[in-house]
């Protein structure tokens, strides 16, 4: 989707692999593998040579199988999220899932316990939230540098788009 196409791999992975991947220290680096998954082989392979990245398929079962990959993000639509992102964690995959998560409260609580079973991290992407800024203030809390935090209002101008499913 345009969601994962766009803002996840041109303008995040892509750029990262190009770079070299990130330096975690000294002796590390973080090098992104991706492998493009999705239901239409020629739209696949179009993404495919846009992108660089030369690893795609229709077969996500076997990718889940395969034990080279331990992480899966899924930026499909939200109809098919809870189905895919449940095989992802009983594959004992971690797992990185864009919004919304699931059509319901009930759903969100299923793919949580599933993943507490499990022993797999999952985040959902918030893009204005999942930043180096907000994992900075997250650190200076955690060390206790601003004191004890009792609450905490965020604001941001997203979405910019009619949000919710129509009842």
């Amino acid at each position: 989707g345009r969601m994962g196409t766009n803002q996840h791999l041109l303008r995040s992975l892509v750029p990262i692999i190009e770079q070299g991947g990130i330096r975690v220290s000294e002796t590390e680096v973080i090098m992104p593998d991706p492998v493009l998954t999705g239901r239409n082989p020629v739209k696949l392979e179009t993404l495919s040579k846009r992108s660089g990245i030369e690893k795609w398929t229709t077969d996500v079962d076997a990718l889940l199988s395969d034990e080279a990959y331990s992480v899966y993000f899924d930026a499909q639509t939200t109809d098919r999220r809870v189905a895919a992102v449940t095989r992802a964690i009983e594959a004992g995959k971690h797992v990185y899932c864009e919004k919304p998560l699931t059509h319901s409260i009930y759903e969100a609580r299923m793919l949580t316990e599933e993943a507490l079973v499990s022993g797999v991290v999952t985040q959902m992407g918030i893009q204005g939230h999942s930043n180096e800024g907000t994992r900075f203030l997250c650190e200076w809390i955690w060390a206790g540098v601003i004191g004890h935090v009792r609450e905490v209002h965020v604001w941001t101008n997203r979405p910019l788009w009619p949000q919710g499913i129509e009842r």
